[in-house]
């Protein structure tokens, strides 16, 4: 992470239809431990919504 393209590193990698989990510096998670992974993720990202934390732009190149 963070070395020549860190914009193109996952640091979570979830597939619900092949059943795995990856998170970066870890390693594989059972589903389980993954799920619970992915619901924190969802929650704190929708709490930080709300609070407009986010600021979206949009840049066409030619």
């Amino acid at each position: 992470m963070g070395t020549v393209y860190p914009e193109l590193e996952k640091e979570i990698d979830i597939s619900w239809s092949q059943q795995y989990v990856f998170l970066a510096y870890v390693g594989d998670l059972p589903v389980n431990a993954g799920r619970e992974l992915f619901e924190l993720w969802q929650s704190n990202f929708i709490q930080y919504h709300g609070m407009n934390i986010y600021t979206i732009t949009v840049l066409w190149e030619s």
